[in-house]
């Protein structure tokens, strides 16, 4: 047992291709490919669950292809209005009437949108058939598409006042110390919708921290902050910034999409105009560079977003108790980063589990757990480094900068590849360590963590070999 564990890190290791986590973009004969088992009971469950969102709606919300392209918020659903409750600590009797209310909104809403906003929906939908008519070339189809997208944001602006007005129609109904709590239940509903329309692409930018310590709690992990007035303050903090944040990003997504539509279709009338690729180019430096800053306003903005959860994350785990804090800091970099982690050579269970033997001398303790410091030292300086690694090449190859080489992209895999092997490198020290301090019978009283470790490397490995086997040539930038 002692060896097996070194030999299942070491061959995972040296099969590492150029892939180091994540999937590959470009594949190649995959449609070749007859999906497996599994693959077609995902899309089932994936149907099915789109199916029963769908039926979830209250009435007055479209599925059609142009409520989706115009991105109309859907109302607000049913265990949406209970996460709300909880926010604003309603009693029974107050949630009874908060429903009452919920009711009357849902009403006057479908009115609106059967009068303003399903009209906007029928303008996209006849837009869609004349471009496939009329080709992304044409300036006036460009043109009426941004008049719908500028159409959609004054009308979307209406539903969002007839919200805020449900959320005050509350007021009365709440004690004082409750009154407080209705802009930050209004606040997370900000988010909620902005959160399901916005098109991320940008590690960390589509998640909302205070709403993943609701979920914490759901689940039974309380947050048991060391100083409750400081932790309700910062995310108090949090859920104002973030907001605001959210809020700037659909901005600058709307003016992105509708705006470079026009860019776009100027930029091809153009580019059939003017077949010298020199002449083309200095012609439309003006137009490339607005197309580059409608990009980089949106990019930022999701920027500012990744940066505050990042923040957030370390103000709120250094105040939470350890269960919560782990949790929540485990979510965060394996959402924002699934390039890095989980690690696939992490050991830290079995250091816990020896440290709970029984018969631990007080010599070994010491050991355990000057090796445990050391250890998690050295995996969080490499973590550090590859989230940077991956930031910085992010930052430097996302959509809005163009194309990347093959060259640029093995100096990347490469430098990725040498933090992943110095991670198992620290892992295998460890568990060397631990067979050299621990006596046989105390090995073997820890085995079965041996067991799930040595799972673990080998699911990696296994779906690190089934990525070789069915993506293309050279990956994308992003695995």
């Amino acid at each position: 047992m002692k060896s097996q564990s070194r030999q299942v890190v070491v061959a995972s290791m040296l099969a590492l291709s150029m892939c180091v986590g994540g999937s590959i973009t470009h594949a190649v004969g995959q449609d070749e490919r007859p999906p497996t088992a599994e693959e077609v009971e995902a899309m089932r469950a994936a149907a099915k669950k789109r199916a029963a969102e769908r039926a979830a709606l209250p009435k007055g919300y479209s599925t059609r292809a142009g409520a989706t392209s115009l991105q109309i918020p859907q109302p607000i659903l049913r265990q949406e209005l209970e996460h709300y409750a909880d926010i604003m600590e309603l009693s029974e009797a107050q949630r009874r009437q908060w429903h009452h209310l919920y009711e009357q909104h849902i009403e006057h809403t479908a009115e609106y949108r059967a009068r303003v906003i399903n009209p906007l929906i029928d303008q996209e939908e006849e837009l869609m058939r004349r471009r496939r008519t009329e080709g992304t070339s044409s300036v006036p189809l460009a043109k009426d598409a941004l008049a719908i997208y500028q159409k959609r944001t004054q009308a979307i602006q209406e539903l969002y006042r007839a919200e805020r007005t449900l959320f005050d129609a509350m007021s009365p109904y709440l004690s004082d110390d409750q009154l407080e709590l209705i802009d930050r239940a209004y606040d997370q509903r900000r988010r909620d919708v902005l959160r399901k329309y916005l098109f991320f692409g940008f590690p960390g930018a589509d998640l909302d921290v205070a709403l993943r310590l609701w979920e914490l709690q759901q689940s039974g992990v309380e947050a048991q902050p060391n100083d409750r007035e400081e932790f309700r303050w910062d995310l108090s903090s949090y859920e104002r910034q973030a907001t605001a944040l959210f809020e700037a990003l659909d901005v600058a997504r709307i003016n992105r999409t509708g705006h470079t539509t026009v860019l776009l279709a100027e930029l091809n009338t153009l580019r059939q105009r003017i077949p010298d690729r020199d002449e083309f180019l200095q012609s439309t430096v003006d137009l490339r560079a607005r197309f580059f800053r409608l990009h980089e306003a949106e990019y930022q903005a999701k920027r500012r977003i990744h940066d505050l959860n990042q923040r957030f994350i370390a103000r709120l785990c250094s105040n939470l108790n350890g269960e919560c804090a782990e949790e929540l800091r485990s979510w965060f970099h394996e959402a924002a980063y699934p390039v890095v982690f989980p690690n696939p050579f992490d050991v830290t269970d079995i250091v816990r589990s020896a440290l709970l033997l029984d018969d631990l001398s007080e010599e070994q303790r010491v050991i355990l757990n000057s090796m445990k410091l050391g250890y998690n030292d050295q995996t969080e300086a490499y973590s550090d480094k590859m989230m940077r690694e991956y930031m910085n090449w992010y930052a430097l190859h996302t959509p809005r900068s163009g194309v990347f080489s093959p060259k640029e992209y093995d100096l990347y895999q490469a430098t990725m590849m040498r933090y992943q092997r110095r991670r198992m490198e620290a892992a295998e020290e460890l568990i060397a360590i631990l067979e050299t301090t621990l006596e046989s019978s105390q090995l073997d009283s820890i085995s079965v963590e041996f067991v799930r470790y040595e799972k673990q490397v080998a699911t990696f490995e296994a779906a690190r070999q089934k990525r070789a086997a069915i993506n293309g040539q050279w990956p994308g930038p992003f695995d």
